[in-house]
């Protein structure tokens, strides 16, 4: 019988092994669906691996229970994750601006100190746990024809982002057999681009600004974001639009974006080259395209007027995408919602199923983008390997 079965070989899985073996403790099995371990992290922050944010605010993060989130985070924060990965797996990191990466810029460093690190325990892939159950001696976890025995079993099996990387909701229906429906937050795309069905801005796929962005749900302002705006053939991207996915609501949503243009250059563009038409005369400062589709909205093809010409450049400042949707888990940086925190104490233990653990995405805690949620992700999993070693002694 092992001492502690880890499903899943992600980021919390494979630091909670880590953090048991730097205990000292090595019976440990740790089973993933993958053929190996780290699939999804392999592409976290464009494959660099976004380790953590040096200038972490814990009040930017979604929770059911944020004061056992701030605990969590608090117990094993930023300084202790840049100091774990260096001085104790051997990681050298660098920053930039706030963001921590390793020094490598690839997230296959990170993956290989932690696998390097766990040589000593036992680590099963290609096994999909179709079942948990629990007796009197601890937990078996059936995979296939296999069963495994274990006094303590932790679920580090992701959420339903990129389900390709074995993140495919399976956590959540192992975790339904010893928790109530209500205990649960209905799981969306987080971090994820932004679908949209105006037809005009078709033409605008593939230009990019620079614009200051904000998700307005039901008449209300739910969240600003500024950074570089990408139109595509199905909506909207870029990190600020990932950032507002967040925000959604089930209610009307739109983004409005400023494409923080200058009022004066377009005023002088018009008045020089008068002669020309409309979309020739602003080339030198608005793609032809972008133009066009103002001008659309506005059902003018001049701009001679000075009223229209105010309304041109406020449609500019106010340029609005109603959403329709999002692109889905499979394009989703994580998943929102999932077993909520409320549903185990302070160790993240189950509170009737003692010897259940459970860190990472499938628990109902996401953040933004920069480092946020692969920091949820060390937190939580060492929150639970220190418990596991304090419960067995």
């Amino acid at each position: 019988m092992y001492d502690t079965i880890i499903i899943g070989a992600g980021s919390s899985g494979l630091m909670c092994a880590a953090r048991l073996v730097c205990d000292g403790m090595d019976n440990v099995l740790l089973l993933d669906s993958n053929p190996k371990a780290g699939k999804k992290l392999a592409i976290t922050g464009n494959g660099r691996c976004n380790l953590t944010n040096l200038s972490l605010d814990k009040d930017l993060y979604f929770s059911d229970d944020k004061d056992r989130l701030y605990k969590v985070l608090s117990y094993f924060g930023v300084d202790e994750t840049i100091n774990f990965f260096e001085k104790e797996l051997g990681l050298k990191t660098v920053s930039k601006d706030e963001l921590v990466y390793p020094v490598t810029l690839k997230s296959s460093s990170v993956i290989d100190v932690l696998r390097f690190y766990i040589s000593k325990i036992d680590i099963e892939y290609e096994l999909k746990v179709d079942k948990v159950s629990q007796d009197a001696e601890g937990y078996t976890v059936f995979a296939g024809e296999k069963s495994f025995e274990g006094r303590n079993v932790v679920f580090a099996t992701g959420g339903m982002s990129y389900p390709k990387t074995g993140s495919d909701g399976n956590g959540y229906r192992l975790l339904s057999r010893f928790f109530k429906k209500e205990e649960f937050t209905a799981v969306t795309p987080s971090l994820v681009q932004l679908k949209t069905s105006d037809r005009d801005l078709k033409s605008l796929s593939g230009f990019r600004f620079n614009s200051r962005v904000s998700l307005i749900s039901d008449n209300e302002t739910k969240a600003t974001e500024v950074g570089e705006l990408l139109f595509t053939d199905y909506g909207i991207s870029g990190i600020c639009v990932m950032q507002l996915s967040r925000h959604l609501t089930n209610g009307r949503n739109k983004v409005v974006i400023d494409l923080l243009v200058d009022d004066e250059a377009i005023c002088d563009s018009l008045r020089r080259f008068s002669h020309r038409s409309v979309p020739d005369a602003l080339i030198g400062i608005l793609p032809s395209e972008l133009t066009k589709t103002v001008l659309k909205r506005l059902g003018t093809s001049e701009l001679k007027d000075p009223s229209v010409i105010r309304r041109f450049i406020r449609m500019l400042h106010e340029f609005t995408v109603n959403i329709s949707g999002t692109n889905g888990f499979d394009n989703s940086q994580v998943t929102r919602g999932g077993l909520n925190l409320n549903a185990l104490d302070d160790e993240l233990q189950s509170r009737e199923h003692k010897g259940l653990y459970v860190c990472g995405e499938v628990l109902n805690v996401d953040g933004p983008c920069g480092g946020y949620n692969l920091q949820w992700a060390w937190s939580s999993a060492v929150v639970v390997a220190d418990s596991i070693k304090r419960s067995i002694g």
